[in-house]
């Protein structure tokens, strides 16, 4: 008797959730194409530009600078200008000046990445923003971005690319 009362409830819940999942709108786009778009984006792909130039050169100047090390040493050793004693600092020179370099192409590195993600991150938010009020002014269930590999293959799902970049004002 328990099991022909339950039965009634088990197939409304089922009901209910078939219900539910048909009535979910779903969306689609490609944030990487949007991205690309973007005026402010641009200008920050730009400005990173600028900036790794900058610290490349640093780089490059630091290299320059301990190849230059290096011959004038290699020189002074070859002729006979160093005595035992003082090859051995030099070498020592080498090695912290090496080092040296190591610790700033590694500071270089970072500081481009964080000064990417400090360019890109308002853009980026921006983007996000306007995906949000897209799917809530329009009822979506799930917007899927379709560059991030995860999405193979979509059915009955609305490109909603225009729609956002639209309200991007592109």
């Amino acid at each position: 008797m328990k099991i022909m009362r339950i039965i009634p409830i088990v197939l409304l819940m089922v009901v209910g959730m078939a219900q539910t999942t048909l009535a979910q709108k779903i969306g689609h786009l490609n944030s990487d194409l949007l991205l690309t778009e973007m005026p402010a984006m641009k200008s920050a792909n730009k400005q990173l530009e600028t900036y790794s130039e900058l610290k490349n050169k640093e780089i490059s100047q630091k290299i320059e600078g301990l190849n230059k090390f290096y011959a004038e040493t290699m020189q002074k050793n070859q002729n006979g200008e160093l005595s035992p004693v003082q090859q051995q600092q030099k070498e020592a020179e080498l090695q912290k000046k090496q080092a040296d370099l190591q610790k700033a192409q590694a500071a270089a590195q970072e500081a481009i990445v964080k000064k990417q993600s400090e360019l890109y991150q308002p853009v980026i938010d921006k983007v996000n923003a306007a995906i949000k009020a897209v799917g809530e002014e329009n009822g979506y269930s799930y917007i899927f971005n379709t560059n991030a590999g995860a999405v193979i293959h979509f059915k009955d799902a609305d490109d909603v690319t225009a729609l956002v970049k639209r309200k991007l004002g592109l």
